[in-house]
């Protein structure tokens, strides 16, 4: 029942738009630009050994930016974003040098990223979008430990390993509604 709400109350506004005439349609305000805030939500899977070792996790964050100008007929953004996931552990079970076995940890995960983000119109509100970032995962256990997951030294010491760095890209779409300061997307 959430769902459904969730999503008429999105598709509400858009009603609106099949009983607009042409001349109001092709008046409505050009989307703002210049500073804004996102809010993040999706899944965090962890890849290789680590994903053996972790189910896929509920992503949360925020993100705050800056429209920095068009070239070439495209749009440029830069951003620092802040995300928190928590991967549940697969309950893989290793056995330590005492001979007692132990569950692969949960993982909590903070990811804290720069980026630099392309929007390319494909009409006044829809852009399809290119995200290119670098930044830093930190966690509890830390993600190096993650990746190369020893019973003992998880024993030893929980906490350990050192932060990672991280690059990454991605591609979606952005379409900015009718109210200018909001959009909605997908990566």
């Amino acid at each position: 029942t959430s769902t459904v709400f969730a999503t008429v109350i999105i598709a509400l506004p858009s009603l609106s738009w099949a009983v607009w005439t042409d001349a109001e349609r092709e008046n409505l305000a050009q989307p703002e630009r210049g500073l804004f805030v996102e809010f993040d939500f999706g899944t965090m899977i962890f890849m290789g050994n680590a994903g053996s070792n972790t189910n896929p996790g509920i992503l949360t964050g925020m993100g705050i930016g800056y429209d920095i100008g068009q070239l070439w007929g495209q749009y440029f953004q830069v951003g620092a974003h802040f995300w928190s996931s928590t991967n549940n552990s697969s309950g893989l079970e290793y056995t330590v040098a005492d001979g007692n076995n132990i569950l692969v940890p949960d993982v909590q995960s903070l990811l804290m990223m720069g980026e630099l983000k392309v929007l390319i119109p494909t009409s006044k509100r829809l852009h399809i979008t290119g995200r290119f970032a670098g930044g830093l995962l930190t966690g509890r256990p830390q993600p190096s430990r993650v990746y190369a997951f020893n019973a003992d030294d998880h024993i030893a010491d929980p906490e350990g390993g050192e932060p990672s760095p991280v690059v990454g890209f991605g591609a979606g779409v952005e379409y900015y509604t009718r109210l200018r300061h909001f959009s909605i997307g997908a990566e």
